[in-house]
């Protein structure tokens, strides 16, 4: 009897730690003290794939159905300085292509679009907000944007109530820019790649491919020991680590195997060389961290002689003003692809 009942209990301590609830637990041990776990949202367990993906579309639409911030009231937009801070847009990293510029000079980029990408919430400056370490600086507000839409089935419920304020569906990843008082933006408010125009200068910041514990000619890249002659299996070692004598220790910050990837890294002043209005596609020069699939954040440049001079869409792009963009914008030196790429007289004889 006794062991029946502790499997039970076992059995209850297990769902508990996996569904994030205590009531199976409080009427076993009445007495027992029960750290809270993440609340999830209490759908079944058994949802066959066609309920799941109703949910799925269902938590798009509901947040949008009542009354937002951005519906209520527009925020009062202020004129641009060169010591603006505009935010930025999480944008998802499609691959990389290959462009040209009008004299023939192959440029390397990297297709990145900003899909699904809204403000969730704005912080005044000074505000600080509970679960974000911000709000020391007086001198800059703070927004946070989400990006890429996702199921509220396995997100916690706190998760995805920070959402209904906003009117948007529940996204997959959320990240804080950091902005000037008049570049605040209306929770809500959709971001699209036109926040970005060709000839403009980025950083991207994401997640570097994990490569998973690798020796230090992979890592380093360190010659290693000669392949042939007085070399006994010591051919990728990395040799002598430290001294005997003086000071008989390993320094600090030593090349040694260990894990190799999987840390964010920022890439910094990246042009813009083309724009895709319709799909909301980026194409930045050179290479970005991360594999295919990953979330990129992109912002302006801080280089100071990358910074912008010329007022940029501020304080974001609104289709809704009138504003009619091309389908594809190019930065004035790149090739059209829609153009000849070589053009001759002809001699009339």
């Amino acid at each position: 009897m006794a062991a029946s009942c502790g499997s039970r209990v076992l059995r209850i301590c297990t769902s508990v730690v996996q569904k994030g609830s205590t009531r199976g637990l409080n009427r076993i041990c009445s007495s027992s003290v029960v750290i809270p776990r993440r609340n999830y949202y209490d759908y079944e367990s058994n949802l066959t794939p066609d309920l799941e993906r109703f949910v799925y579309n269902w938590s798009r639409v509901k947040n949008t159905l009542g009354s937002t911030p951005l519906k209520e009231s527009l925020t009062q937009k202020e004129e641009w300085t060169e010591r603006t801070l505009r935010c930025g847009v999480i944008g998802v990293k499609l691959g990389m292509t290959t462009l040209f510029t009008k004299e023939g000079v192959e440029i390397p980029s990297t297709a990145v679009q900003v899909l699904e990408c809204n403000v969730i919430s704005a912080h005044e400056p000074g505000e600080g907000h509970e679960a974000w370490n911000f709000g020391k600086d007086p001198r800059f507000a703070h927004l946070i944007i989400g990006a890429v839409d996702a199921s509220p089935i396995y997100k916690p419920e706190r998760y995805s109530n920070m959402f209904k304020d906003a009117g948007v569906p529940v996204k997959r990843k959320l990240t804080l820019f950091r902005v000037t008082p008049n570049a605040m933006l209306q929770p809500g408010t959709p971001l699209y790649a036109g926040h970005f125009r060709p000839g403009m200068w980025v950083d991207v910041m994401g997640r570097t491919s994990g490569k998973g514990f690798q020796g230090v000619m992979k890592r380093w890249g360190f010659k290693g020991m000669p392949a042939s002659h007085g070399v006994t299996k010591t051919h990728r070692r990395p040799g002598a680590i430290g001294q005997g004598g003086t000071p008989s220790k390993v320094w600090k910050g030593k090349k040694m195997p260990g894990n190799m990837g999987n840390r964010l890294r920022w890439m910094t002043g990246l042009k813009v060389w083309r724009v895709n209005t319709r799909h909301n596609v980026l194409y930045l020069q050179g290479q970005t961290p991360g594999h295919m699939g990953s979330l990129l954040k992109i912002k302006d440049s801080i280089l100071w002689h990358k910074r912008l001079t010329e007022v940029p869409p501020f304080p974001t792009y609104y289709p809704d003003e009138g504003e009619e963009l091309d389908e594809d914008l190019y930065a004035d030196d790149l090739h059209r692809l829609t153009d000849p790429s070589i053009v001759y007289d002809v001699d009339e004889e």
